[in-house]
């Protein structure tokens, strides 16, 4: 691989870490100190992104992400499956649960997805002749923009104004969504819709494979946990009331 390619691998590379790394950072925040066990739930997460992480890379230095031309795309399970043990944490394990909808956790579970910005990096790798522009463009250009914008959707949530955040996770898992679709489409698999020169193969290789089998899924599981707590927390507002005025003798 061009020097310059190496050097945007290991800038995904570290992002995947530093996102491995605030996600169990972020589950300390809750007011819990003075209670038994508090460190379980960041321990018990950062144990599990740190194993999904080491999988991730494992499979990828061997090549099982490499897609067969008329083959599902083994990434997808990359995709599915951590997502799947995600939203099952999330929902069935009750301290799970509590430090997820903890309100002094929401905006950090925004503001950590800052490093989104490192999506430039697909736009630098369309640049040199490594992916498919109509993929790697929209899908770069997004997450730089959802990683630009992540810390005054967090601000906008401490300040008491959620409705922005609520866009922003919303624009989020559009700009997920249309990376997915355009990074599948333009692979060559069972899949394949779209045809481009070069093809977006190079996703499936490490250390390039992180962001659709790590970081994509890590960010949807946010975006997911995000709109859980503020659609459940919207301020009510009641329609008014017209004054009854007294009938004229």
């Amino acid at each position: 691989m061009p020097d310059p390619v190496v050097l945007v691998g290991a800038v995904i590379a570290g992002v995947g870490v530093l996102a491995a790394i605030l996600l169990p950072l972020t589950l300390l925040v809750p007011d819990s100190r003075g209670k038994t066990g508090f460190l379980v739930v960041p321990l018990a997460v950062a144990a599990f992104v740190a194993a999904w992480y080491a999988v991730v890379d494992t499979v990828a230095s061997a090549g099982g992400f490499q897609n067969a031309s008329t083959g599902f795309p083994p990434i997808t399970l990359a995709l599915a499956v951590p997502l799947a043990i995600g939203f099952a944490a999330a929902w069935l394990v009750k301290p799970i649960r509590e430090s997820l909808l903890a309100p002094a956790i929401q905006p950090m579970l925004i503001a950590i997805q800052t490093y989104r910005i490192a999506g430039i990096g697909l736009v630098v790798l369309v640049a040199l002749g490594q992916l498919p522009a109509v993929f790697g463009i929209p899908a770069g250009l997004g997450d730089f923009m959802v990683g630009l914008t992540a810390f005054s959707a967090a601000a906008a949530v401490k300040q008491g104004h959620p409705e922005r955040a609520v866009w922003w996770n919303c624009l989020g898992l559009l700009d997920l969504g249309v990376a997915l679709t355009l990074g599948v489409g333009t692979a060559p698999s069972a899949l394949h819709f779209i045809t481009a020169t070069p093809t977006s193969t190079l996703l499936t290789q490490a250390p390039f494979v992180l962001v659709p089998a790590f970081l994509v899924p890590l960010d949807i599981w946010q975006h997911a946990m995000s709109l859980r707590f503020l659609l459940a927390n919207r301020p009510q507002t009641r329609p008014a009331i017209p004054a009854i005025r007294p009938s004229a003798a």
